[in-house]
């Protein structure tokens, strides 16, 4: 499950409140240790296995323009990952579909790989 968390900066600490968890706040000096501290009080609060699956979404209510174009950059790069991914596999159904009517030189001409890359797409599912 994905939780959304928001975050502020207080001195040298980051703060962090879990708005669908009823009281899950905790605090750290770097953001990857508050990761690890939301996670840890998400599982505690809501009574989770030790070893679930949390996804967190950070969003940063700093008064620091840097960080929020970070944060903006950030989900680019996650939505990027996510077109990416989803092209991948739709590249190898119709890399699999031409590969069995047209040659495999034809196939990639058709979709702009390589040979070799039509040829690890058409077999992926075998």
């Amino acid at each position: 499950m994905t939780y959304s968390v928001h975050v502020t900066r207080e001195g040298d600490a980051w703060l962090a409140d879990v708005p669908a968890v009823a009281g899950a706040h905790t605090f750290a000096h770097s953001l990857a240790g508050l990761a690890k501290s939301v996670r840890e009080v998400i599982i505690l609060m809501d009574d989770l296995p030790d070893d679930a699956d949390v996804e967190l979404d950070f969003h940063y209510d700093v008064d620091d323009e840097s960080v929020l174009d970070a944060e903006r950059l950030r989900r680019m790069r996650e939505e990027i990952e996510r077109q990416e991914a989803e092209l991948v596999s739709e590249t190898g159904r119709v890399a699999s579909a031409l590969s069995r009517k047209y040659s495999v030189r034809d196939t990639a001409a058709m979709l702009g790989v390589t040979a070799g890359r039509v040829s690890q797409l058409a077999n992926a599912g075998k």
